[in-house]
């Protein structure tokens, strides 16, 4: 609903108003006609600003466009947008206005601009790089290549790369060398939709990285990733070093085997059953005191209880 008033032009004194202008601000007609403009602003000198702007406004015959505090009769606060212009009624040249409650559309732009500086401050200092990237297609819909839209600073901590120099650009034309299967992965996303998990080595950047993939419009795709080379190759050594025990394990030519905490045989190699005349599926699961002599068995079961 547009309410609509009409003052002096030079003094600001109210001459007329419609019913929808009274009601938006609670006051009667007769409270406001023969009144300063004035007495609809807030008390607290915040008005001072469209004081100017109107008394610059009444020395030219441009539209005003304007968007205010007014106050309700209640002392409540609005926010108003007003559209003023010049007009002349029985020869006398008079300002109209057309006012507009927008004190929801504010209080959402208020919520929005503080929700978007909530995230933005989440996206400028989570830990994992945030990546929002277009998918390049050729002739026959295949992907190609990507194209940086957004990042976020830990892209230059986790991989060397520097914002400035890769927004707008290709991931071909960053990296030439890029591995196929990066390209082909957020291929899939941008264009079917299905989120993935990958783990997988960038061979231009000398890391393995843990990548989480998902498409928040079409043919684009966020990605958000990790640096877990340090954990790759702690993995890597554990791997080998378990491959290694392994092989010891399997070709020492002395009989080894593991025991439960109560003595049982839990794993052989070949060697041990075969030192005492056992199969391999005899030895598995016995007592290991039953392997030695009855008269050392509790001397034998003595030194196991004090190391266990």
């Amino acid at each position: 609903t547009i309410g609509i008033a009409i003052a002096d032009v030079e003094t600001g004194i109210l001459i007329d108003c419609t019913k929808a202008f009274t009601d938006m601000l609670g006051w009667k007609r007769e409270e406001l006609i023969g009144k300063s403009q004035k007495i609809l602003h807030p008390p607290d000198g915040s008005d001072s600003k469209v004081t100017k702007e109107f008394q610059m406004h009444a020395s030219t015959h441009n539209e005003l466009i304007l968007e205010v505090k007014f106050m309700k009769k209640t002392g409540e606060l609005l926010d108003v947008e007003v559209k003023s212009s010049k007009i002349e009624i029985g020869g006398k040249t008079v300002l109209q206005g057309f006012f507009r409650d927008i004190t929801k559309r504010k209080q959402i732009e208020k919520a929005l601009e503080e929700s978007e500086h909530k995230f933005r401050s989440i996206f400028e200092t989570m830990e994992e790089v945030f990546a929002l990237l277009e998918i390049i297609l050729d002739t026959k819909g295949q992907p190609i290549d990507y194209r940086f839209i957004e990042v976020n600073p830990a892209l230059e901590r986790l991989t060397g790369l520097k914002r400035e120099t890769i927004i707008g650009k290709t991931v071909i034309e960053i990296m030439p060398d890029i591995e196929k299967y990066w390209i082909e992965a957020c291929g899939k996303v941008a264009l079917t939709g299905e989120s993935v998990e990958i783990d997988n080595y960038a061979h231009a950047i000398g890391k393995h990285y843990h990548v989480k993939a998902y498409r928040p419009a079409k043919n684009h795709l966020a990605v958000i990733f990790n640096d877990v080379t340090e954990k790759y190759i702690a993995s890597e050594k554990h791997r080998l070093y378990e491959e290694q025990l392994r092989i010891i394990f399997e070709t020492s030519i002395s009989g080894i085997m593991m025991l439960s905490p109560s003595g049982k045989v839990l794993v052989s190699n070949r060697h041990m059953p075969e030192m005492f005349g056992l199969q391999h599926d005899e030895l598995i699961g016995s007592a290991y005191y039953e392997l030695v002599h009855p008269d050392q068995q509790d001397s034998v079961r003595a030194v196991f209880n004090k190391i266990m």
